[in-house]
């Protein structure tokens, strides 16, 4: 991934909790809208259920 970010977005992606732009990219300097983080907390929170 070369990103600083890299191995977390990878874990998170191997959870089911993100999915990239929909083609297995990612865009870690991308702002993130509240309705993305609102699905990233729901999905953590089950994960851990």
């Amino acid at each position: 991934m070369g990103h600083w970010p890299g191995p977390w977005i990878e874990r998170l992606a191997a959870e089911g909790i993100t999915a990239g732009i929909g083609t297995g990219t990612y865009c870690p300097d991308a702002p993130v809208t509240r309705g993305q983080m609102a699905v990233f907390l729901t999905k953590t929170v089950a994960v851990g259920q």
